[in-house]
């Protein structure tokens, strides 16, 4: 780890960042970060972060963050530092910004068809598709239960009941 490194752990949700705040380009080494966007008292899963996903791109631009991030599950960040050239930024930026275009489709896919496609979309997003084919059906199922967030946290990113989702 270089002197520049600073890694943050979060466990499930607890918050890496608010919105309006200023701060640090973050890159997930590990887990997963919900992105929301609080309105009216409410809040709403604007977009998922995986392991190599950068979160806090505003600060690129050196804006506050637009949006708060909460680990969905427990989670390892590790802080990107940007030096004042915009020829270092650019490959982060472009990198954002394909990025940004494959979660649009993550969110979307989250939201919409059946609540068990959603579900299991959800569940290959946190990579057990990979971990089901390592494992026996036990070992999945107690694995599942262990590492998933909150029925009420699955529900609210797959924009159904937690009565829904429980089934």
């Amino acid at each position: 780890m270089s002197p520049n490194t600073t890694h943050l752990d979060r466990n499930s949700a607890e918050p890496v960042f608010h919105a309006g705040e200023k701060g640090p380009l973050w890159r997930l080494q590990e887990g997963l970060v919900r992105l929301d966007r609080h309105h009216g008292g409410a809040r709403q899963a604007v977009q998922l972060a995986l392991p190599g996903d950068l979160i806090g791109v505003e600060a690129l631009c050196g804006r506050s963050y637009q949006f708060s991030a909460v680990a969905f599950m427990p989670s390892r960040l590790e802080r990107v530092a940007l030096d004042g050239r915009s020829t270092a930024r650019e490959p982060l930026l472009q990198q954002a910004l394909l990025q940004h275009q494959t979660r649009c489709l993550d969110m979307a896919s989250l939201r919409t068809g059946t609540v068990p496609q959603r579900i299991a979309h959800l569940l290959r997003l946190l990579g057990f598709d990979r971990q089901v084919a390592q494992h026996d059906c036990d070992d999945c199922a107690r694995l599942i239960r262990q590492t998933l967030p909150t029925l009420r946290e699955v529900a609210h990113m797959v924009d159904a009941k937690t009565e829904t989702v429980c089934r």
